[in-house]
């Protein structure tokens, strides 16, 4: 339900202004100061899992993946499974691990993403985000790609975090990040 997920009831929303675009949603405290949740939208709305399928699949094509990788050919056997954790190397806060598993599951390449922090947490240097599992062959043909998207959206969601806490505590807001890249 939407108050188990989010910790607060619909009924307490109030409108706030996004950009020029007036919706109904409420900031959360600092753990979530640069999110906004509403009751009528969620992840799945506001990222469709097809258009996360199309940007998986044509970053692995750039990549030539669809192509093979001849060192995996020749030194990783077909069906050998393993797992990789996503560590931290820095402190930093989680973005992107729910679409990512979305948009494995719908690609149906055999990964899975199972998520040890939510979006919105705040990582330390060393602590797993989540374990990526499956044939060992897809995980090395993927890996760069998931590390790349997680990079880049952490960092900017880390960077944003730092503008938050620089104006806590003034009538201030936060509303808009212009964080959109081509092709993301």
């Amino acid at each position: 339900s939407y108050t188990r997920w989010h910790g607060i009831s619909p009924s307490r929303m109030r409108p706030k202004m996004v950009g020029s675009v007036l919706m109904p949603g409420r900031y959360f405290g600092r753990r979530e100061a640069a999110c906004l949740y509403t009751s009528w939208m969620n992840a799945a709305t506001l990222l469709p899992t097809h258009l996360i399928v199309d940007d998986l699949d044509r970053w692995v094509r750039e990549d030539g993946i669809d192509e093979g990788d001849i060192t995996t050919e020749v030194l990783v056997e077909v069906g050998e499974h393993a797992s990789m954790r996503l560590v931290a190397r820095e402190d930093l806060v989680v973005c992107g691990l729910e679409p990512v598993v979305r948009g494995l599951e719908a690609l149906g390449c055999g990964l899975t993403l199972q998520p040890t922090m939510r979006d919105g947490d705040t990582a330390s240097v060393g602590e797993a985000l989540g374990t990526l599992s499956g044939e060992r062959r897809a995980i090395l043909g993927f890996e760069r790609t998931i590390l790349n998207l997680l990079g880049r959206l952490c960092g900017v969601a880390t960077c944003t975090r730092r503008f938050v806490d620089a104006i806590a505590g003034t009538d201030a807001v936060i509303t808009d990040t212009r964080k959109t890249m081509p092709g993301l």
